[in-house]
């Protein structure tokens, strides 16, 4: 089992500190929206295609730009959803500190 969610912290380490401290038996991704908007849910999946979409107007979500539906489609079927340092920060800190804490992996 592991926790994913966002939690109101300026900095990954603070955030996976706490999280040692109040759930050391589960492993959890801490999205850090504080830090970035790119550390919310949303941008993190949509990170891959950023270029090619923008928020939408009137309302919550992002669409895509005009004629880049192709584009948009051939990248997210060559992508693996890796996500980065840059917009991941809070997972990128607890995989090193399952390394160091732990004897298994963390496997997101």
């Amino acid at each position: 089992m592991t926790g994913i969610g966002s939690l109101p912290f300026a900095s990954a380490t603070s955030a996976v500190d706490a999280i040692v401290r109040l759930s050391p038996e589960i492993p959890f991704w801490p999205q850090l929206p504080t830090i970035s908007l790119a550390e919310s849910a949303i941008c993190q999946g949509l990170a891959v295609v950023s270029e090619h979409i923008e928020p939408r107007n009137g309302g919550y979500g992002y669409k895509v730009k005009e004629g880049r539906i192709d584009s948009v489609l051939s990248i997210l079927h060559r992508s693996s959803g890796e996500l980065t340092k840059a917009n991941a920060s809070g997972l990128e800190c607890s995989k090193k500190r399952c390394r160091l804490v732990s004897s298994t992996p963390l496997l997101l």
